[in-house]
């Protein structure tokens, strides 16, 4: 491996292994419970601000990256790229981990009359392309927001499954949103304000720059909010941060109060979010 891509990825999964994420879903099996329990409410609060989508879609025209073409799409979620995606692409293979997430996109896709969709359980971070046959598969592939591209490793691998182009779209700094950061206070004792905040856009930029690619970054942005009644907030914080509550009830009784201490007048409470999203565009 060159030198320069084995510092920064290493640098990558050091700063990757400290995020929220990674703490909240240490295994495979808790990665796949958080997604499916993720994925009835997901729409709701995904679907609150479409400026992204609008956005990504646009460049990708802008580009000539669509009207035709195969697609393959990783961590596809619920579909609110994928259907977008397939009514403007020849076909579109999608993959995610979560079996309640590819449920819910085969609705979507029925109720829009999309037909040339394939959605197909896989973990990016463990599949064989060759294996799969998904080398040099998609003339895009696309990936937003995805945990699973985490490595110079994964990274590489997007673009092996691409014969002409591909997207990243990723965090660029810290989502804003304070009941995160008061439980990153409660539950792990730190704060979220990282020397490199902006890691999960820059590093893949480096490595693509340092591995010869020539990638363009666009931003957009994101809001949305997470409203539930008490007992709903704190079961779902307790599956968001399941590898620290497990075996603590003293952490769930923490969350507990912490949810009850913070309710609204209506009586609800509410998470409130603000993200600014790099897109990463880079041809193969």
């Amino acid at each position: 491996m060159n030198p320069q891509i084995k510092a920064l990825d290493q640098r990558w999964r050091e700063l990757l292994s400290q995020s929220s994420y990674t703490r909240k879903a240490a295994s495979p099996a808790q990665r796949n419970a958080y997604w499916d329990g993720e994925a009835k409410e997901y729409d709701l609060r995904m679907d609150q601000d479409p400026r992204r989508v609008i956005q990504v879609m646009e460049l990708l025209r802008e580009k000539g990256w669509l009207g035709q073409g195969k697609g393959l799409e990783l961590g596809c979620g619920t579909g609110v790229y994928t259907i977008p995606l397939a009514k403007e692409l020849d076909s579109l293979l999608a993959l995610d981990i979560s079996e309640k997430m590819k449920e819910i996109c085969l609705e979507k896709a029925k109720a829009a009359g999309v037909e040339n969709l394939r959605l197909s359980l896989q973990d990016w971070e463990r599949l064989d392309l060759r294996e799969l046959g998904l080398e040099r598969f998609g003339d895009l592939v696309f990936s937003a927001l995805n945990p699973s591209i985490n490595s110079w490793e994964n990274l590489e691998k997007m673009c092996r499954a691409s014969r002409k182009a591909c997207c990243l779209v990723t965090f660029s700094g810290t989502v804003e949103n304070q009941v995160r950061w008061d439980l990153e206070r409660l539950l792990y004792s730190r704060e979220t304000e990282w020397e490199e905040s902006d890691f999960q856009l820059m590093y893949p930029l480096r490595l693509l720059e340092a591995a010869g690619y020539q990638p363009e970054i666009h931003y957009t942005e994101m809001a949305w909010v997470k409203t539930h009644p008490a007992h709903l907030a704190v079961q779902r914080l307790e599956r968001e941060h399941q590898a620290a509550v497990q075996g603590h009830p003293e952490i769930q009784e923490q969350l507990k109060q912490y949810v009850e201490s913070h309710l609204e007048p209506d009586g609800l409470f509410r998470e409130r979010n603000r993200a600014e999203l790099g897109i990463l565009t880079w041809e193969v």
